[in-house]
């Protein structure tokens, strides 16, 4: 494993959890947590924020579908 995928997947654990904090209530740790991740890979946080967007979208399609 190379230090680029070590840093990117650091990132983007660091970045799930960022939204989880967020999410729970906790958006200061939220914020800071995202802020240390992009420290660490931008790319990576950037994905992880594609990936929460189009599984929004998917939710509120399938929702759609099932009214």
């Amino acid at each position: 494993m190379t230090q680029d995928t070590s840093d990117n997947e650091k990132a983007r654990r660091l970045a799930e959890d960022a939204i989880e904090a967020a999410a729970s209530g906790d958006v200061k740790k939220g914020q800071q947590m995202v802020r240390e991740a992009q420290k660490i890979d931008k790319n990576a946080v950037a994905e992880v924020a594609v990936e929460v967007d189009e599984e929004r979208e998917n939710a509120k399609t399938s929702g759609h579908n099932s009214q």
